[in-house]
């Protein structure tokens, strides 16, 4: 059976309560016995040390120890107190009790001063003393009966079980009370969770509590607003992707019915519209794993294969490889910088990561323009710079360069999807780095990729 947090709220501040006050009560009772006891004992050394005196005083006045025993238990009167006189040889001279009391007092042997004896009426508290005046020698016992403490002990665990009895039922209300006073806005904030039906809009309201019921309505809000996010990104990233891909399948269909719509055509015409056909499909293979690979990075099913590898040849392979395409644009692009550059990354990612840049600026080049790969370490970071000479990157753009599908190529121009640049950032992060945009339009565009400096690897 599980109970609700309110019942178990309760349960724990009424069991708190209870063993608070049981504790408290015990402690009470053991207080009230030792002073209790304390008091009669100061009071039996008080009588002791007047019969002593007594005692003297009348063996002055007698001369005779058994005359002056009796005389000192007539003088001295001690209501409820049992007083025995013994001579030096134990035998007992003179008592106030007409019973077997005094007896078994004079009986009794006495390891200390002060002791507790179970006569046979009850328990009871003994003091034994001795002396000697006036060549007698003699011994004194008074016993007062332990039955008073233990009555007052007896009411005080009455009185106590009749608290403990209220007051369990007091901490089981207050409990309950408390409990569903402090969970009244998670109740609240439950049932306007059970009413979301959808993530965009919608936030739960927060109890101005100041304490730990408000942080939790305040991250639940900020979770449904982290959520709404991302399923928007979700919606847009499906909505462009969709929209991205219809061009290169409406211009591949195309193609086919065209040259299927007349039954005579010629090899040139195949070969054309094939040309079409495989320019658009390599195009959408390049899109779907640029889409693949950002839906394998938000989801983390991309670790990276981290090995050491020199940073400057990968950049100059990666420049030999751009470079076909920029020698057909008209474009120069050159490299320099350090040599022998050493990191631990993922090889194949950061190569994607360069071409990328690279071919982003080929396409923003015009013709006779140039492009410069710049490689340099600098406060134990490896810098990749990649400058080119185009229209750069207005102000108001800045940002948006890094969204996907986002692109800024001059009109005709023929680019990619606008996945680029966001999975170039995506790579540089991966590998704790950075990736920056250093300057804007006209100057042309500057793109920077910080990577923590490694040592030179061996290969």
């Amino acid at each position: 059976m599980t109970l609700s947090i309110r019942s178990r709220l309760t349960l724990w501040y009424a069991a708190i309560v209870i063993v608070v006050l049981a504790a408290a009560g015990a402690t009470m009772v053991g207080v009230q016995t030792r002073l209790g006891l304390r008091r009669l004992d100061d009071e039996l050394g008080r009588l002791a040390s007047a019969l002593l005196t007594v005692l003297a005083n009348e063996i002055d006045e007698r001369h005779d120890l058994a005359l002056a025993a009796q005389d000192a238990t007539e003088e001295i009167r001690i209501p409820g107190r049992t007083v025995a006189i013994l001579s030096g040889d134990g035998k007992l001279l003179a008592s106030n009790d007409a019973g077997s009391q005094a007896t078994f007092l004079a009986e009794q042997p006495v390891p200390s001063a002060l002791t507790t004896v179970h006569a046979p009426g009850g328990a009871m508290r003994m003091i034994a003393a001795s002396g000697s005046h006036d060549g007698h020698a003699y011994a004194i016992r008074i016993a007062a009966s332990l039955a008073p403490l233990a009555a007052e002990r007896s009411a005080l665990m009455e009185t106590l079980g009749i608290g403990l009895s209220l007051g369990l039922v007091l901490a089981g209300a207050g409990g309950w009370l408390i409990g569903r006073q402090a969970l009244q806005p998670l109740v609240a904030m439950a049932d306007e969770t059970r009413a979301v039906t959808g993530v965009a809009d919608m936030r739960i309201a927060v109890p101005p509590t100041r304490d730990e019921l408000e942080q939790l309505g305040q991250a639940f809000n900020a979770l449904l607003g982290r959520l709404d996010k991302s399923m928007s990104a979700q919606r847009q990233f499906m909505a462009d992707a969709s929209h991205e891909l219809r061009t290169p399948v409406s211009v591949t269909r195309t193609a086919a019915q065209v040259m299927l719509g007349r039954e005579q055509r010629s090899e040139q015409e195949y070969r054309e519209s094939l040309a079409i056909v495989a320019e658009q499909a390599a195009r959408l293979t390049r899109m779907v794993d640029d889409m693949f690979l950002l839906a394998r990075a938000e989801a983390h099913g991309r670790p990276l294969e981290a090995t050491p590898i020199y940073l400057d040849e990968l950049v100059g392979e990666c420049t030999r490889a751009v470079r076909v395409l920029a020698d057909a644009r008209g474009v120069d692009v050159r490299t320099n910088g350090a040599r022998e550059v050493g990191i631990v990354g993922d090889e194949n990612l950061l190569r994607q990561l360069v071409i990328n840049l690279l071919e982003n600026a080929v396409t923003h080049t015009p013709s006779g323009g140039r492009v410069s790969v710049e490689l340099e370490t600098r406060n134990g970071e490896v810098a990749i710079a990649v400058t080119d000479s185009g229209p750069g990157v207005p102000h108001e753009e800045r940002d948006r360069i890094f969204e996907r599908f986002v692109r800024l190529a001059p009109s005709g121009a023929q680019t990619g999807a606008g996945l680029g640049l966001p999975i170039a950032r995506w790579i540089a992060e991966q590998h704790g780095g950075r990736l920056t945009l250093e300057s804007r339009a006209p100057d042309g565009a500057r793109f920077v990729v910080s990577l923590p400096h490694s040592p030179t690897p061996k290969v």
